[in-house]
């Protein structure tokens, strides 16, 4: 792992990303990493570990994490008398999180992060994984053993992604506890 990148990125990003990549590969490629048409190890390492893998991470994530927003845009849609007190809330949470952040010793934000980046994963590895198992299992038009792999994995990795996300929360709470002032005056 290159040393720009730390253990949360490679949860959040490069983890994903390379779980996709070869899952893609040998879903509907298969004979680029096993048959005739097999790419060296060299080249396809560097195409997977270098290049596809973290940019499909990191467009997996910047997709789940607008996703999110969206989600929590909706219900000001949806229900318009809410739409400034969530405003409010989420105004005043950020400020918070960005300033307890600021506070953190590096222990604490390195436990924070991870925490983060394994819910990400189990989160974007699992929808990835789902997707791509539905796509292959449409794309033949049955179902075979190499797609309920995938598929099975990915919805263990989508179950697991609701206590790891609980995890985080009770750290934010912890958080919030320890840094009192910050969260009660918004940051002001």
């Amino acid at each position: 792992m290159p040393s720009f990148f730390n253990k949360a990125d490679f949860y959040s990003v490069l983890l994903p990303g390379y779980l996709v990549i070869i899952t893609y590969l040998t879903l509907f490629h298969y004979d680029y990493l096993f048959g005739k048409a097999a790419l060296s190890f060299e080249l396809l390492s560097a195409l997977v570990f270098l290049v596809a893998g973290p940019v499909t991470g990191l467009t997996i994530r910047g997709i789940i994490r607008i996703a999110g927003n969206l989600r929590y845009e909706s219900v000001g849609l949806l229900h318009p008398r809410l739409r400034a007190e969530r405003t409010r809330e989420y105004v005043q949470f950020t400020i918070w999180y960005v300033s307890a952040r600021l506070s953190l010793s590096d222990a604490e934000r390195a436990e924070l992060d991870n925490k983060e980046a394994e819910s990400e994963f189990s989160l974007s590895g699992g929808l990835s994984l789902v997707t791509l198992a539905i796509a292959h299992i449409y794309s033949l038009r049955s179902v075979g053993l190499i797609s309920l792999v995938p598929l099975v994995a990915g919805l263990i990795l989508l179950i697991s992604y609701f206590p790891l996300r609980e995890d985080w929360g009770y750290l934010i709470r912890t958080l919030h506890t320890k840094y009192p002032a910050i969260a009660h005056d918004g940051g002001q």
